[in-house]
């Protein structure tokens, strides 16, 4: 067990996948939180393609949010219940609606692994336990597991689709962390330093030592989870995204006030392939750090470049949705002055799930943002 050290501070900062079970703020997240920026309907026309994207009308029900695609054209969605909630798996191009998983408890968050094979339910029904839930392809649950929690944080290895780190925290922050199997059904305690870690290979994790004290930067650690052997990747980093076989670190623009700059590389290779500048906005944490994906079939490194620098809070200029091609650094502009928020790659790459509670999609190819479920 750790202290809690300054992981108040970077927290929420740090939340990819990371989301309280106290059942009272799960919808504390705004629904569409808006930052003043319009988006008028774009039609829908794609040459030699006449498949269009069937809303859901969900008015009137307790929708809670849709979880991750079940497959290029089948997304699964949350209803709560007095009792639980129910997944229902939807035909984003047929219409059709059908029951996947029912479960006592209520759903705070659902994950895919790398080959959504295997989906994830975080859930809870009480303030300090949380109960993780692996469920297959036929709505089949494989492995379950209680553990006391006040709030936890989860990653698939995109390595070994059966594995997952996972780290608890109770409410003085103290954390511990393990790698589960859900095929094995195992549980394995890691003493990794940090809790907010992300797989680079099949046995290590590259995680931010930040000191004690609140701090903006911080040197980039890689920790092998079988010998538990450290080593350092870089000294200074503001953030990192680890991706399948792409290892993203941002570091701040000496010369520039407010800038800063993404290095894309191999995780096992200090060669970095390409980077480029962005502008940084300020928050509460220190720099807000847009939302990102990554799809190693197209080598594409996807995310939001605000148009100027300046306070997150009081920004009102929208967002550039951007594809960096990791090798040559190419950018192409998919979408102008939209919202900066959660998005989720369908398996093929060509659909993003967008939105707070994904009630929306983006298609990359024809770029357009159309609407998902209507409430």
């Amino acid at each position: 067990m750790r202290g809690k050290g300054s992981y108040m501070l970077v927290f929420l900062f740090l939340l990819a996948g990371c989301i309280s079970h106290q059942l009272y703020e799960v919808r504390d997240v705004p629904y569409v939180k808006s930052k003043g920026v319009g988006k008028d309907p774009i039609p829908s026309t794609f040459m030699g393609d006449t498949k269009e994207i069937q809303a859901l009308d969900l008015s009137g029900e307790a929708f809670n949010t849709v979880g991750d695609w079940y497959d290029d054209e089948n997304v699964l969605y949350i209803k709560d219940q007095n009792d639980g909630s129910a997944i229902y798996r939807y035909d984003i191009y047929s219409g059709e609606n059908e029951l996947f998983f029912t479960t006592n408890n209520h759903v705070l968050s659902m994950k895919a692994n790398e080959d959504h094979s295997l989906f994830l339910l975080h859930t809870s029904n009480e303030r300090d336990i949380a109960e993780l839930k692996v469920i297959d392809k036929t709505g089949n649950q494989v492995f379950s597991w209680e553990v006391e929690s006040f709030d936890i944080t989860y990653t698939w290895s995109p390595y070994q689709p059966d594995e997952l780190f996972v780290s608890t925290f109770l409410e003085d922050w103290s954390f511990r962390s393990f790698v589960v199997n859900a095929k094995k059904e195992s549980i394995t305690t890691i003493d990794i330093p940090q809790p907010f870690a992300q797989w680079v290979d099949a046995s290590s994790m590259v995680f931010i030592n930040w000191e004690e004290e609140p701090s903006y930067e911080a040197p980039l650690y890689r920790y092998n989870i079988k010998t538990g052997e450290q080593s350092l990747i870089m000294d200074k980093v503001i953030s990192f995204s680890a991706f399948n076989e792409l290892l993203v670190t941002i570091e701040n623009d000496i010369e520039k006030e407010s800038y800063s700059f993404y290095h894309l590389q191999k995780p096992n290779e200090k060669k970095i392939l390409s980077e480029f500048e962005m502008p940084m906005l300020s928050d509460y944490s220190g720099w807000f750090i847009p939302f990102q994906d990554y799809r190693k079939s197209t080598n594409t490194y996807y995310t939001f470049q605000p148009y100027d620098t300046g306070n997150y809070d009081a920004y009102k200029q929208g967002f550039e949705f951007i594809g960096v091609n990791v090798d040559s650094g190419e950018q192409e502009t998919i979408l102008e002055k939209i919202d900066c928020l959660p998005i989720r790659f369908s398996p093929n790459g060509r659909l993003v799930l967008y939105g707070y509670q994904f009630e929306q999609i983006i298609d990359i190819e024809r770029k357009e943002i159309n609407p998902l479920i209507n409430q």
